[in-house]
């Protein structure tokens, strides 16, 4: 499963069709903030929740950058905010219009 979700991120990362990398961080951006919006969390409220399920630190400036795109999320970091949120990568694909 690891494996699976390993290559679809690195076919994200790499320009197909209409998607360039700066539109890919922008959706991804746009999609973790959707589903911390819909949660009614605040980046502090979701940096909290990562930090108490155990995982890697994130800040909050480092949120706030990944949202507006002024960053680009890592793969570790993809998968520590997805499971912060309760999703799967497939949701966020699916929400940032990805074509993986």
């Amino acid at each position: 499963v690891r494996s699976f979700q390993i290559t679809h991120i690195r076919r994200m990362a790499v320009k197909t069709g209409d998607v360039s990398n700066v539109d890919v961080v922008m959706q991804t951006g746009k999609a973790f903030q959707k589903y911390r919006v819909e949660k009614k969390w605040s980046e502090q409220e979701l940096a909290a929740e990562i930090i108490k399920k155990g995982l890697e630190k994130i800040s909050y400036a480092q949120l706030l950058k990944i949202e507006k795109a002024d960053k680009a999320p890592t793969l570790p970091t993809i998968m520590i905010l997805c499971d912060a949120l309760d999703i799967t990568l497939n949701e966020l694909f699916d929400e940032a219009q990805i074509i993986a």
